[in-house]
């Protein structure tokens, strides 16, 4: 009984980063989102180089939030990998990690030395991330359409690989939307 009651408050724990994000993680399940209009998420990149998302404008993007001390986000990042690699050949899609723990360094080292083929970025505004992308914790994904909405979102980890997730992006980018 005393371990149940541990695990259950340990799945309550709030986790709070430089009191930056405090957030829940969420448990396993994948919504689908109608088309919501997305906020302005400004960007940079492994060099400081300022990256809006309105440059992708026209592409499908798969954006994950998350952060190396977050086991479930280093868990699912092999399959998002995966899934990267599945659409190699299609310049249509863009992939987005985005760092929340606000040391793209670390985050980039990380990618590297487990030979993931994956860009990161850090959150470049002052202010809180918009609730439309990071919810109520992380690991997070949302996938944008080609006009810049919010049209999947998959809260906690997931495996990128399964052929649902990989079926979704699939047709957003068939449809041209």
């Amino acid at each position: 009984m005393k371990l149940i009651l541990t695990l259950a408050l340990m799945s309550s724990l709030i986790f709070e980063v430089k009191g930056h994000i405090n957030r829940k993680i969420l448990n396993y399940s994948i919504l689908a989102a109608d088309s919501t209009i997305t906020p302005e998420l400004p960007l940079k990149d492994i060099k400081g180089n300022n990256i809006s998302l309105s440059a992708f404008k026209g592409k499908i993007v798969f954006i994950n939030f998350w952060a190396t001390w977050c086991s479930p986000c280093v868990a699912e990042m092999a399959t998002i990998n995966k899934l990267k690699q599945s659409f190699n050949n299609n310049d249509s899609i863009v992939f987005l990690l985005v760092d929340i723990e606000e040391d793209i360094q670390k985050a980039n080292a990380f990618l590297i030395n487990n030979k993931y083929d994956l860009d990161v970025y850090e959150y470049a505004a002052k202010r809180l991330l918009p609730e439309e992308f990071l919810g109520n914790g992380i690991p997070v994904s949302v996938v944008l359409d080609r006009k810049g909405n919010i049209r999947l979102r998959f809260d906690g980890p997931k495996d990128y690989t399964s052929t649902q997730i990989k079926k979704s992006l699939t047709d957003l980018i068939e449809k041209g939307e």
